[in-house]
């Protein structure tokens, strides 16, 4: 029996590397992998130089967007999962930085050059594969344009365990938020705006937004 898998036919092998191919669907294209690589030959310079600026901004979805963009006929949610996670790794990046590197300094630094538009200081909840994390935002005021507010991402803050502690059997204390709301009201009060955090005590990322009330 196992050399009879062993010499499968063509059919049940990858059409570019000749590799064993998991599926018995006669009409099977690319194994996994050669898609992979297919899809990051297709990213250009300036895709990959996107890719990284987001990476290092926690901004997962964003490379899924740039990687969709280039590549739309191969693209797909896991080949795109596992390009980024790879980029991630030869970049030297965590997944999610620690809680305790996220600074008062850092994100007074991150909303310097904006301070002068800055209207407020938002937390928000966002989540993705890996489970939830807060985003720390200053809004902006817009002078032109169809859009009055814009926002700048300051920080994102998520707890080493993700959303294993769901598991745990009671509800978890969500420290990301309690340090997102620390340093977001601190750098709100320096720059004399509100702090705005809808949901503090527990993920929503569909809870209304600081231009909703402002």
């Amino acid at each position: 029996m196992l050399q009879m898998m062993l010499d499968l036919p063509y059919k049940f092998r990858c059409a570019v590397c000749g590799g064993r191919w998991s599926s018995t669907h006669p009409d099977q294209g690319p194994c996994r992998r050669c898609t992979i690589e297919r899809v990051k030959q297709t990213l250009t310079q300036d895709d990959w130089k996107r890719v990284d600026t987001l990476l290092r901004r926690d901004d997962r979805l964003g490379c899924f967007d740039v990687i969709e963009q280039a590549a739309p006929d191969d693209f797909a949610l896991g080949i795109a999962q596992q390009i980024v996670d790879e980029r991630r790794r030869d970049l030297g990046l965590r997944l999610r930085p620690a809680i305790a590197e996220v600074t008062l300094d850092a994100v007074r630094q991150a909303a310097g050059p904006h301070a002068e538009r800055v209207v407020a200081i938002e937390a928000l909840w966002d989540g993705d594969t890996h489970g939830w994390f807060v985003v720390l935002l200053a809004i902006t005021r817009i002078d032109d344009g169809d859009t009055p507010f814009g926002e700048v991402h300051l920080a994102t803050l998520a707890d080493e365990d993700g959303d294993a502690r769901l598991f745990a059997g009671k509800a978890p204390s969500w420290p990301e938020a309690a340090k997102a709301t620390e340093i977001g009201d601190d750098l709100a009060k320096e720059l004399g705006v509100p702090f705005f955090f809808a949901s503090p005590d527990s993920p929503d990322d569909e809870a209304e937004r600081w231009w909703d009330t402002a």
